[in-house]
């Protein structure tokens, strides 16, 4: 069983099991939601945090490569997804 393999609290030796796929999704969720509330400098500011929790693994270049890559593609996903939903929210506030 699942639970099994983990402790009492759910942590491995590595962390949660599955912590960067769902800070991936939240990370597109907050960029999405800024973006349809026009807070661009908050991405900057979602995005500064996550690379701060980074860092010490920032000397390894692999894994920055693979970092960097990952985080903006989640970033312009959430872009793309609040400007999208942006329009169509416009869209139907004129009628059309």
């Amino acid at each position: 069983m699942l639970l099994d393999s983990l402790g009492p609290t759910g942590v491995t030796d590595q962390g949660l099991r599955n912590a960067g796929k769902r800070i991936g999704q939240f990370e597109r969720f907050l960029v999405t939601t800024l973006t349809i509330l026009d807070q661009y400098s908050a991405i900057a500011f979602v995005f500064a945090a996550k690379s701060i929790a980074r860092f010490k693994k920032m000397d390894d270049p692999a894994f920055a490569e693979y970092y960097l890559a990952g985080t903006l593609a989640s970033v312009s996903f959430g872009i793309l997804m609040g400007l999208v939903i942006k329009g169509g929210l416009a869209l139907v506030g004129r009628g059309g």
